[in-house]
């Protein structure tokens, strides 16, 4: 799972043309995760596994495509069993491990975009705070960063009441990937001259849209480049905010806890990172008469 080989069978797949781009990748990944699992398991003390892990990968899916839907879980295995191994892979992290290892295979562009969004809670006093525009409703807040290559390079799931801000820092901190000399465009939700000023020190070059004051007046402006990257780039992080709130199981925060609502993240984020990376093309030139083309 660390090296770089074990991700090319299923990014050759990715390319291809034949079936839906997302079954494709748990196609070639459930390999990968079996393996993860037994590894797991063994140092979890388990004498053995008597469950078919396929199938058990099969109904996680179906758990994460559709929201819950423990009915049809309930008729193809026993919830328990289900349970005891889907706290399993929270517990080791395997699908955030697997995403930190895909990132550092492909490396980190120089160019990124940052945003969040927030994610309704079923249960509402369950590690959940209010949201800062729709009083009286709890939720979670989801903070991406990622590449012009619409690749996720980092992400967190942080109270709803949280600031932009300190959780794009808290993101940033618990990344384990070189984020380091990097361009991020954001909104106007990250602007702030201290902010900027601890972004330089982790060497992330902050770009923001300014903010206006109370006149309509801004204290500052971006270059030319950057408004030019600012209006051409940045519509990519709203692109796979909505690729994210897709899957229904992300709609809405239906787990108690905040770590097993980020297990499911993390395998979103994979995934779109698979299908959103292209390999770069090696150039060839084609030769007509002995002249190159």
């Amino acid at each position: 799972m660390n090296s770089k080989n074990s991700f090319d069978h299923c990014l050759n797949a990715v390319n291809g043309k034949k079936g839906t781009k997302k079954y494709i990748v748990y196609k070639h990944l459930k390999p990968l995760l079996i393996e993860k699992i037994k590894e797991c398991a063994f140092l979890e003390g388990f004498k053995s596994i008597r469950i078919n892990l396929d199938h058990f990968l099969n109904c996680f899916f179906l758990l994460f495509n559709g929201g819950i839907q423990l009915i049809g879980i309930s008729e193809q295995m026993s919830l328990r069993t289900f349970y005891k191994y889907y706290n399993l892979m929270h517990r080791y992290g395997i699908f955030e491990n697997a995403h930190k290892d895909f990132i550092t295979s492909i490396g980190v562009t120089h160019n990124g975009v940052t945003d969040s969004m927030c994610v309704k809670s079923f249960y509402n006093k369950a590690e959940t705070n209010y949201f800062y525009k729709q009083k009286g409703k709890r939720g979670v807040k989801i903070s991406l960063l990622s590449g012009i290559n619409k690749v996720i390079y980092a992400f967190d799931v942080k109270t709803a009441n949280m600031d932009d801000r300190p959780a794009f820092t808290e993101m940033v901190k618990s990344c384990k990937n070189s984020l380091e000399c990097i361009n991020v465009y954001a909104d106007s939700g990250y602007d702030g001259e201290k902010f900027t000023t601890r972004c330089k020190a982790s060497k992330i070059n902050m770009i923001s849209v300014p903010r206006k004051n109370n006149k309509g007046i801004c204290k500052r402006f971006l270059s030319v480049y950057d408004s030019f990257m600012m209006r051409k780039k940045r519509p990519y992080i709203e692109h796979i905010n909505s690729i994210i709130a897709s899957y229904r199981s992300l709609s809405i925060k239906r787990t108690h806890s905040i770590a097993r609502f980020k297990t499911l993240v993390s395998l979103a984020c994979l995934i779109t990172s698979i299908i959103s990376y292209k390999k770069p093309r090696k150039i060839s030139l084609r030769l007509k008469n002995n002249i190159p083309v």
